[in-house]
């Protein structure tokens, strides 16, 4: 289904849950075991297993008549990386629609319905489809485009792989130098794919640090930061693949001290309501999220709980859906509410995109909700959960920052691993600057 656009699903992993169920399956919503699936996946599977995607099948007919539910756009992060399915039938092929849809949604593929009519897999009902439209080719580019797909660059390693080795596979297995498919199908010069060897004098066949056949230079950038929070990455000069994507501890503060890094992202609750309303939306004031947010409908919650939006307690308000001023109105859903609150105009909307889709609106864990304090799963907590445990100082002589992995990504004009003496900056998971 997804060769048409390009992209080649490759199974990494397989659990089968046969003595227990690592998370509750049988409680609450389809939103709530999804939760549950990601949180597992951020604590558990990924410390074993890497993997761009997770997703859960579960064997149930529905959740109230939902047979799955993704995340949109998620699909290389750590947080919401994931999707789940109900097989509800012995037709595994009708099935394995399901499963496309969801992975469609982690890829940034939004419900076709309106803006592409004819059934498709990402129509918003199950409709068995195996074509993808040219809107959800659109959609895909679009997260292409904006940098949310790096790690689908790098390819997994052969050893992790779910499938017999065979040359022709687009899989590089560990006999093979190259795999750019089926002779028919293989357009890269630096391959031959009759025998997935590389062609004479070429050093590599793909990947973000191979040019022309060759690996690029030490040093070379392969990988931009996307964020403050996020780290470049750089070739090493003998290897075709960039290396693991890092970025900056979770915890550590940015936006002037007004929020905090998490996953490699600000968490800041302006950058939120811009990229929901468009440019120029801001953080409502506190009182716009207390006076929503205690109400628990679809415009004020913390959540659903079994399918119904959930109250939030007046400390953890902050932590609920999302309040925004300074709305640009063209770039308002269809389902949206207004209220003024001490004479400022404070909005909230329902994005509506289909009971298969996660409320995007939500404040983001990780988001400051006060004094030394952060949203973590609707609750505003100490800040000290979100695992900051860097004394840049101390550990990098104040001359960079603690990574992902603990180590010291230095600073332009000082080398790891401690950013004591001069180099030319990066750490020893980024590759060389």
């Amino acid at each position: 289904m997804y060769r048409a656009l390009n992209i080649h699903i490759v199974l990494v992993g397989l659990e089968i849950w046969t003595d227990t169920n690592h998370i509750s399956v049988l409680d609450g919503s389809a939103g709530d075991v999804l939760s549950r699936f990601v949180s597992w996946r951020q604590k558990d599977l990924l410390k074993r297993s890497r993997n761009d995607v997770g997703h859960l099948i579960i064997g149930r007919s529905s959740y109230d008549g939902s047979i799955g539910m993704a995340f949109v756009g998620t699909v290389c992060s750590q947080v919401q990386g994931g999707s789940i399915s109900t097989l509800q039938h012995s037709n595994m092929l009708r099935h394995a629609t399901v499963v496309a849809h969801e992975l469609g949604h982690n890829l940034g593929m939004k419900h076709d319905d309106k803006r592409c009519p004819a059934a498709y897999i990402m129509h918003s009902t199950d409709n068995g489809s195996r074509n993808f439209s040219s809107c959800s080719a659109d959609d895909f580019e679009n997260l292409i485009l904006n940098g949310g797909g790096n790690c689908l660059r790098n390819p997994p390693k052969a050893s992790s792989v779910y499938k017999e080795p065979a040359c022709g596979n687009n899989v590089l297995d560990d006999n093979e130098e190259c795999d750019c498919g089926k002779p028919e199908e293989c357009s890269n010069p630096c391959c031959d794919a009759a025998s997935c060897k590389l062609t004479p004098g070429s050093q590599c066949a793909q990947g973000l640090c191979c040019k022309d056949c060759k690996f690029k230079v030490a040093g070379a950038e392969c990988r931009s930061k996307m964020d403050f929070c996020d780290l470049p990455e750089y070739c090493n000069g003998s290897h075709a693949y960039c290396p693991e994507d890092i970025y900056i501890m979770n915890g550590y503060p940015c936006d002037n001290m007004r929020a905090y890094c998490y996953y490699g992202l600000c968490q800041s609750f302006d950058s939120q309501c811009e990229a929901l309303y468009g440019k120029g939306a801001r953080k409502a004031p506190d009182e716009c999220f207390e006076r929503a947010n205690i109400k628990g409908d679809r415009f004020g919650n913390c959540g659903t709980r079994g399918g119904v939006y959930k109250k939030c307690p007046v400390q953890h308000s902050l932590c609920g859906k999302l309040q925004c001023t300074s709305v640009s109105l063209h770039n308002l859903p269809a389902w949206s509410v207004v209220s003024n609150t001490s004479g400022v105009l404070c909005w909230s909307s329902d994005f509506d995109l289909g009971s298969d889709v996660p409320d995007p609106a939500q404040v983001h864990d990780g988001t400051a909700c006060g004094e030394q304090k952060a949203c973590v799963g609707f609750e505003c907590v100490d800040a000290s959960r979100l695992g900051y445990s860097c004394d840049v100082k101390q550990s990098c002589n104040g001359n960079g920052v603690c990574n992902s992995n603990g180590n010291c990504h230095c600073a332009a004009g000082w080398a790891p691993p401690f950013c004591n003496r001069p180099g030319s900056g990066g750490s020893l998971d980024s590759g060389p600057a």
